[in-house]
């Protein structure tokens, strides 16, 4: 107990004396702004379509080339993959193209990029498809 009060007093000291500052972290909005996001998608999530052969995804800022990916999931467990290629006008804006058009239900995209800072971002999304 005795050491315990020891190290608590020494730090009081240290931080009175400015030998040691202590600095709060950024509130987490501020430090989510500073990443990578997606800021939209068409269709948008959650919503209803008659069919389902693309999905366009826009960042808030450009990913590292080649890095997004992705991938949809059935109710019913069957993954399609999506082939991605960027707008050439646009390095936020990506499509990505299902090897065949989407069965009927609800399917989850699942989406990853990782920005210019080495972080890696994701994130998924409901669209039901309701008929062809």
């Amino acid at each position: 107990m005795k050491s315990f009060l020891l190290s608590v007093l020494a730090l009081s000291a240290l931080l009175t004396a400015g030998s040691i500052s202590v600095s709060p972290s950024p509130p987490e909005s501020a430090s989510a702004e500073l990443h990578l996001r997606l800021d939209s998608a068409a269709p948008s999530p959650g919503s209803e379509v008659e069919s389902l052969e693309r999905v366009r995804l826009w960042f808030s800022e450009a990913p590292q080339e080649g890095s997004v990916r992705v991938r949809l999931t059935a109710a019913a467990g069957e993954v399609e993959r999506a082939t991605v290629n960027v707008n050439p006008e646009d390095d936020t804006d990506f499509l990505a193209s299902l090897e065949a058009p989407a069965s009927p239900g609800v399917h989850t995209v699942a989406w990853r990029a990782i920005a210019d800072d080495n972080h890696v971002v994701s994130g998924d999304f409901t669209v039901t498809v309701v008929g062809r």
